[in-house]
């Protein structure tokens, strides 16, 4: 009886692992800036705009927007480039058309290393490689070991409690006269 109450707890504690257990995603968050922007002297922002394959667009409408409202709007060149000026620090959106990309904009005296001096915007379906590490129904490799692991090593604490039990209760019988 000890070993189905050991058994029970233990399947309980491995479905509540189970429901707080992250799920692996490989896409970027949705909803994040994906570009560090530097800022040129007098508050410029550049970027240059162009399709999957790389080619530059010519005479596409950029808008900029900040907390939801309209900032500024501009046409790019034929080498799809296009710039904005007086612009400060602080996220902007970027729209082409029905597309938005999310920029942070940084003044040139705290620009973090890492900041571009243009910010891409890439217009249409753009594949990324971005590396996922194999899984099994959703578990990554260490995560998948780790849980084997622990349940093997709750059934053996299962058995050993049992044993003890056993061991208990012929030491109780032999105790009692």
């Amino acid at each position: 009886m000890n070993i189905v109450r050991c058994l029970t707890r233990a399947a309980v504690v491995l479905a509540c692992c189970g429901i707080l257990m992250p799920r692996v995603a490989c896409a970027a968050p949705v909803g994040k800036p994906n570009n560090d922007v530097a800022l040129t002297a007098n508050g410029a922002l550049t970027g240059v705009l162009v399709t999957a394959e790389g080619q530059a667009l010519d005479g596409a409408t950029v808008l900029v927007r900040r907390g939801g409202q309209d900032v500024a709007k501009t046409v790019t060149n034929a080498n799809g480039a296009f710039s904005f000026t007086g612009l400060g620090s602080g996220l902007y959106e970027l729209q082409v058309g029905q597309q938005a990309t999310l920029v942070r904009a940084w003044t040139p005296e705290v620009a973090p290393p890492t900041a571009k001096q243009h910010a891409v915007i890439v217009v249409g379906d753009a594949v990324r490689g971005e590396y996922c590490p194999p899984t099994l129904g959703g578990l990554d490799i260490i995560t998948l070991w780790t849980l084997t692991a622990s349940t093997g090593a709750l059934i053996l604490a299962a058995i050993n409690q049992s044993d003890l039990n056993d061991i208990q209760d012929q030491l109780d019988e032999l105790a009692s006269p």
